[in-house]
């Protein structure tokens, strides 16, 4: 058989259901393919970003009103001991700590069509970089936006879409400064200033305000912020989102009504959709390798196969999942005409 190779390793991750691990690969394979192969080949490739980077460049169709979303997962490692770039990391799906691997994720959408693509991601190591997740962040966003400003066609966006974690000082000025809008979360005891109904300026918590009152409620309002100048609006908006309250500020003053922002917001959920489909339908969290380069490896072919799927899924006209289970379901029916094993009949006596 020949060398393995890192599309072969891509090849596993999209063949595989519940299991991604090398040994188990080499057991099904068999042949001359062992563990120690396939951890050779993916240990010796050293895979960046930039591998999806230019991938997603080849297949974005993409909207003069583009969206940037940022956002980050945990991988999950809690029960794997050693592993160089784990560390312990607040996991919303947990809702607590948990050893994990960081990983900060951008994708862009197209709001006209709805589709989006994984587009760039970092992996947090702040032991070896020192950088915080939001470092991380900037950094794809400015990347982007340099692209934007030389290359005005090839990758065009006007808003960023944040979650709470990234709705920080340091990249709202910056995309203010860029002259791009942007819709984040915000913690509900942020505080914020405001004109009062005499005409002063006051400074509230926002769940301080009364959204009760049907125009609050319909319409949001109007406030500053200090980490942003006064001659800077911004728009806060109480949303109700997956049974829970969210404030969502943005700095797009044109948008009035609650609804509007819900509409623009709503998009940041595209992003949580590719992490629980590479989670599910690529085992992006399966890894179970020690090394670090190997995880990092992993993880961006897990990305990239990502696309391989979502591709297949637009050119079927279907899901993801459907795409991915549609084999899986054949052989269920062939099993089921000619079973690798059949059941006694008398197996259940008198209640067969």
């Amino acid at each position: 058989m020949p060398k393995f190779t890192t599309a072969d390793y891509a090849q596993m991750l999209v063949n595989g259901v519940d299991n991604f691990t090398a040994t188990y690969f080499a057991d099904v394979v068999g042949g001359n393919i062992s563990h120690d192969s396939i951890t050779r080949a993916i240990e010796g490739k050293k895979l960046s970003p930039r591998v999806l980077r230019e991938k997603a460049l080849e297949l974005i169709a993409p909207s003069v009103n583009g969206y940037l979303a940022i956002d980050d997962t945990v991988l999950d490692k809690d029960h794997a001991e050693k592993i160089e770039v784990a560390s312990a990391q607040y996991s919303g799906q947990k809702h607590g700590i948990t050893t994990g691997i960081g990983v900060v994720t951008m994708v862009y959408i197209n709001p006209e069509t709805g589709k989006f693509w994984a587009l760039d991601y970092r992996v947090y190591d702040k032991p070896s970089d020192g950088k915080k997740k939001t470092d991380l962040a900037l950094e794809m966003l400015d990347y982007y936006q340099t692209m934007s400003e030389l290359y005005p066609d090839r990758l065009p966006f006007t808003t960023v879409l944040m979650d709470a974690g990234y709705t920080c000082k340091k990249i709202m000025q910056y995309v203010v400064r860029k002259g791009k809008i942007f819709y984040g979360v915000m913690p509900r005891t942020r505080k914020v200033s405001y004109l009062d109904q005499d005409g002063l300026v006051t400074s509230k918590h926002i769940d301080a305000f009364n959204w009760d009152n049907p125009q609050l409620k319909d319409y949001g309002i109007t406030v500053c912020i200090e980490d942003l100048p006064k001659n800077k609006p911004l728009r806060i908006f109480q949303i109700m989102a997956k049974r829970r309250v969210e404030y969502i500020v943005t700095n797009d003053v044109s948008i009035q009504t609650t609804k509007a922002a819900k509409h623009v917001g709503g998009f940041r959920w595209k992003i949580e959709q590719l992490h629980r489909e590479t989670k599910q339908l690529t085992g992006l969290a399966k890894c179970q390798a020690r090394k670090g380069r190997k995880q990092r490896n992993h993880i961006c072919i897990a990305f990239v196969v990502w696309h391989q799927l979502n591709e297949l899924a637009r050119q079927m006209r279907t899901t993801l999942y459907e795409v991915k289970h549609r084999p899986l379901r054949e052989y269920q029916k062939e099993l089921w005409r000619n079973p690798a094993y059949r059941v006694d009949a008398g197996l259940l006596g008198g209640f067969a």
